[in-house]
């Protein structure tokens, strides 16, 4: 709906701002102006219109308010308008083009302002608003697959979260911008976004924040709270911890850890490109990472794993897709290759076993996850909103560029992506940019590479066949034959061939191409035992029998069949706790009676509480049930208030589906229901009082990759 806006001279905004003096001149331009200004004069100036802005925003809390005044100097090319992207939820209060009251229209969330013939080349635009922003804000939530819980901008007297993209700021469309940023909220609170600090400062009985943002992502996110700073130098890199009370301990193992991950980058890609590298607390739970800064809620903050494995990928971040822009338009590559030199990397400077498992971890969580109906090409990949996206952005995301290292080289790898940011540092760059940078370096074409990994649907599928072993001569080699089949999704693919022998292991490298391939090895001593991709190096569908039953099979299945086993009112709870936390969307209820005198329904099956006495589910369960109020797991018996179990398994008349029991002793199954979610990859779970005391997955028995011979 558009409506037109029309303003009078007035004094409103100034008393709703009551911004001193030194606040607000005529001749406040700061020093990048003149660069931008002189770069408006060139030849090429007016592609784009260049923008200054000195944007004042003024914080209410309690009111859940700001109010804001943005001075824009825009260097046009004979525009007829300026059009600025702004919440629909702000009222504009003025309009001033060069100094005089002007009309506009808004659109939705489009603030258009017309302007005149004569208006061409320099041209100061005031824009006068204020806005409410009350998101509602989770404050315990059960399930955390989309971190933002749908948040987009909330004020609050318990902190201010404004993102990029809700529109608490005027932003002018298609305009490389440069901020001078300035926030007042009550004295003792903060603001920090991206960009450079000039000054935190106490003016009264307010704070200001000002920070000067020179090569702005394309949209400026803002904290507002009351933090405690510490800071940190090293060389000429800085990091700066804002928490929400004090806590010197957790802010030095921040700082030092910060500290780590900044040298380790800069010297794997090159130099850190902003002013510093700032750990927020957010006063709900979110795992953020923004230019310079990472955003996490107060528990995720104080998790003992969260140093050594989520920092760094926030870190790393600030050169992949905070440093060098993805551009959407052909998919999010960022968070598949910072997942790859963060989350893997620690992995593989650990131990080559300890990568390995890492490999084999993401190819369970695609299969538990992602099915022949849901997934979707990585091109397609833009943002993590739910265990699916994570599996494709993420998992397989970070496989692609572990395959991509193993076929071009160490070196064209590496100096690829030292290319990339050195060349494309804040600019927009597609997985073909990626492309042509790796090719150069590699000296070839990978057009098929990133055809089948990147812009085609779903993963390879691969088994033995007629595997057979004969010695043609008494004294001479053995030979080994058999032939590789593929899905009809024909796959090229490059792996190795591992023979076990009576002397050792032989490793034959493999190049399939077709739907069926024959390959023929041999070997001087007997062979015992062959298997494809023994390093697990190639990104793959597993088959159904290389896939043990996980928290992730339940998150896969989106509708359970529920059987409360016990008609006490925590048993409800816990149900309820833990149907959510796993993101189920429908519960369908089963009866106890149905299940211990019939075989089970074909479905994927949830079971809350005692198992029953009988029947197919009891069996299940058997081995680590002992009494009725006790369960025994690796070796370990659980019995007293507040132990729970939480296991996964094979349902014994379907294929493809998974029982799962919870079942804990006591009345506080919900402390540990609303925790299984973070244990997707896991087949079983114990805790006592709510916390984690064992976990494991179930081993594999037989693989369609693997041949034994007895």
């Amino acid at each position: 709906m558009k409506r037109t806006l029309q303003f009078t001279s007035t004094s409103l905004m100034t008393k709703l701002f009551k911004f001193r003096p030194h606040g607000w001149h005529r001749n406040l331009i700061f020093p990048a102006i003149a660069f931008w200004l002189a770069l408006a004069c060139s030849a090429t100036a007016f592609a784009v219109p260049k923008a200054v802005h000195q944007l004042d925003i003024r914080i209410h809390p309690s009111e859940h308010r700001l109010v804001g005044r943005d001075r824009v100097i825009v260097m046009t090319g004979g525009d007829q308008a300026l059009t600025f992207k702004i919440s629909q939820r702000t009222r504009i209060e003025f309009i001033r083009v060069n100094q005089n009251d002007r009309n506009a229209s808004m659109e939705g969330d489009r603030l258009t302002i017309p302007l005149e013939a004569s208006n061409s080349g320099r041209v100061e635009v005031e824009i006068g608003y204020s806005a409410k922003f009350q998101d509602p804000v989770p404050a315990n939530p059960v399930n955390t697959d989309n971190p933002g819980y749908g948040v987009s901008a909330s004020i609050s007297e318990r902190g201010c979260l404004l993102l990029s993209g809700a529109g608490w700021y005027p932003e002018l469309e298609r305009s490389a911008s440069v901020y001078n940023l300035r926030v007042l909220a009550p004295r003792g609170w903060l603001a920090v976004t991206s960009g450079r600090l000039k000054e935190h400062l106490t003016d009264g009985n307010e704070s200001v924040s000002e920070w000067l943002i020179e090569n702005p992502p394309e949209g400026l996110s803002l904290s507002v709270a009351p933090y405690k700073v510490t800071t940190r130098t090293s060389g000429r890199l800085k990091a700066a911890t804002y928490f929400l009370a004090d806590d010197p301990r957790l802010a030095e193992a921040y700082l030092d850890a910060t500290l780590q991950y900044l040298a380790l980058y800069s010297g794997l890609f090159g130099p850190y490109a902003f002013d510093r590298f700032a750990v927020v607390e957010n006063f709900f739970p979110t795992g953020y990472g923004f230019p310079g800064y990472t955003l996490l809620g107060s528990r995720v903050l104080r998790l003992p794993f969260i140093i050594g494995t989520s920092l760094g990928h926030e870190v790393a971040h600030c050169w992949w897709g905070n440093g060098v822009i993805v551009d959407y338009s052909e998919g999010n590559w960022s968070e598949g290759l910072t997942t790859y030199v963060a989350d893997y990397l620690y992995k593989e400077r650990q131990s080559p076993e300890v990568a390995m498992n890492y490999r084999r971890q993401a190819l369970r969580n695609y299969a538990s996850l992602a099915t022949a109906a849901s997934e979707f090409p990585l091109a397609q990949f833009v943002a993590r909103r739910s265990p699916l996206t994570k599996v494709i952005g993420y998992d397989k995301g970070a496989m692609v560029f572990h395959m991509l290292r193993r076929q071009i080289g160490e070196d064209a790898f590496w100096n690829g992506l030292r290319d990339v940011y050195r060349d494309r540092l804040f600019r927009k760059t597609a997985w073909s940019d990626l492309q042509a940078a790796f090719e150069k370096r590699a000296g070839r074409p990978l057009k098929t590479f990133f055809n089948q990994w990147v812009y085609r649907n779903g993963a390879p599928e691969i088994r033995l066949l007629d595997v057979q072993r004969h010695r043609p001569r008494p004294t001479g080699p053995w030979v080994v034959t058999g032939s590789i089949q593929q899905a009809e999704n024909v796959y090229s693919l490059r792996f190795d061939l591992r023979v076990h022998t009576e002397s050792g292991i032989l490793d034959y490298p493999i190049r399939v191409q077709q739907r069926r391939s024959n390959f023929k090895v041999t070997s001087e001593t007997r062979p015992l035992q062959i298997e494809l991709d023994p390093g697990v190096n190639l990104f793959r569908r597993l088959d159904r029998a290389e896939l043990p039953p996980t928290v992730n099979s339940l998150k896969a299945a989106g509708r359970v069949a529920l059987l409360i086993t016990e008609g006490q009112p925590e048993q409800s709870v816990a149900a309820k706790t833990l149907a959510a936390s796993l993101g189920l969307e429908q519960v369908d209820r089963l009866s106890a009676g149905t299940v211990e005198s019939h075989p089970l329904p074909p479905v994927d099956i949830l079971v809350v509480g005692r198992p029953p006495e009988k029947g197919q589910l009891a069996e299940l369960i058997s081995r680590h049930r002992k009494e009725k109020n006790v369960f025994k797991l690796n070796g370990k018996t659980y019995d007293r208030t507040g132990d729970a179990f939480f296991g996964v398994f094979r349902h014994p008349g379907a294929a493809n589906r998974v029982v799962g029991f919870f079942w804990a002793v006591g009345d506080e199954g919900a402390a540990a229901a609303r925790k299984i979610t973070h244990y997707g990859k896991y087949s079983y779970l114990a805790f006592s009082g709510g916390r984690n005391k064992a976990k494991g997955t179930w081993p594999i028995e037989r693989s369609p990759i693997k041949h034994r011979w007895e």
